[in-house]
Parts: C-alpha cells; structure tokens; sequence
C-alpha cells in the first residue's frame, strides 16, 4: 500500500515540529545561563 500525501506530510510536519522544539529548547538551556550572569 502506497502511503497517501497526507500521511506523508503529516508525518513530516511532525518530524519538523519536534525538531523545532528540541532546537528550541536547546537554544534556551544555553542562553538563560547566560543572560542570567
């Protein structure tokens, strides 16, 4: 069974999403030690 479009790009708007927040979370555990000196 060929996967559908939506399946696809759901499943790539997920894979995106985490990214966005795990690089965002990253950047705000290295930042705050620092704005916080």
């Amino acid at each position: 069974m060929p996967e559908t479009v939506p399946e696809r790009v759901g499943r790539r708007a997920m894979f995106w999403t985490w990214m966005g927040l795990i690089a965002f979370g990253l950047v705000t555990f290295f930042v705050i030690p620092l704005l916080g000196r």
